[in-house]
């Protein structure tokens, strides 16, 4: 009879103790998981009890396994790294050196930004006189001589050697946009304000086209621009019809 007291007691003395070492085991996991072996817990007298929690800052704890809690484990980020002065005074040059360079391209190119207007201008201005002196007969209509006395104006030609040597642009009037010889004209003499600061000049005279050597006129018109643009020259021929 006493000695099934005894065994009884023995089994009631292990489920407490295994009770007690799996509460104690479960302490220490929360304790390994918060660094607190009771998070949740402040004592009273703590000069801390209502201020905010310090978890894991100040010294390690020792959980008697020779596992320390409590240690931070916050990683601070580094200090971010700039540029040493050598580095931005070498940045500096180079930058200013591109900057020359676009400013050189980008102004020469507004510089000459009206260069393709003006010849095309030129090459209108060459095409239109050519035209009008190679429409002329190749002989003066009232003598039949070639390349005989000029006509006084451009008004008055009648022949195709008649623009040699042609004054004035063959301008015969004037506006206020346009003195005397200063624009391009028309047929009959007139200026067009739109084609200022243009000088035009013609040379006609006698050649061959052969075989088989045909007796014809040279017609060179010569068109300067503004802006010392490289002047432009058209050549035409008027031959002698039998």
């Amino acid at each position: 009879m006493l000695e099934n007291q005894v065994l009884q007691a023995r089994g009631h003395l292990t489920v407490i103790a295994s009770a007690q070492r799996e509460a104690i085991q479960q302490r220490l996991r929360d304790v390994g998981t918060s660094g607190d072996p009771n998070p949740h817990r402040r004592d009273a007298g703590s000069p801390r009890a209502c201020g905010p929690r310090d978890d894991g800052v100040g010294a390690p704890r020792n959980d008697g396994g020779g596992r320390l809690f409590g240690v931070s484990t916050m990683k601070h980020p580094r200090a971010a790294a700039g540029f040493t002065l050598i580095e931005t005074i070498v940045s500096i040059v180079v930058i200013g050196i591109a900057l020359a360079g676009l400013a050189a391209v980008f102004g020469l190119g507004f510089a000459r930004g009206a260069d393709p207007l003006r010849e095309r201008q030129a090459l209108a201005i060459a095409e239109a006189y050519l035209e009008e002196a190679l429409l002329q007969p190749y002989a003066d209509p009232d003598s039949g001589a070639v390349c005989g006395a000029p006509e006084a104006n451009r008004a008055i030609f009648d022949d195709a050697c008649d623009y040699n040597a042609l004054a004035n642009n063959g301008c015969i009037a004037v506006t206020a946009a346009c003195p005397l010889g200063t624009c391009a004209c028309d047929q009959n003499g007139a200026p067009v304000d739109a084609l200022a600061v243009f000088g035009i000049t013609m040379a006609v005279g006698n050649t061959t086209l052969g075989p088989p050597n045909v007796n014809a006129l040279r017609v060179a018109v010569t068109v300067t621009t503004p802006g010392g643009i490289t002047p432009l020259q058209l050549v035409g021929y008027k031959a002698e019809l039998p």
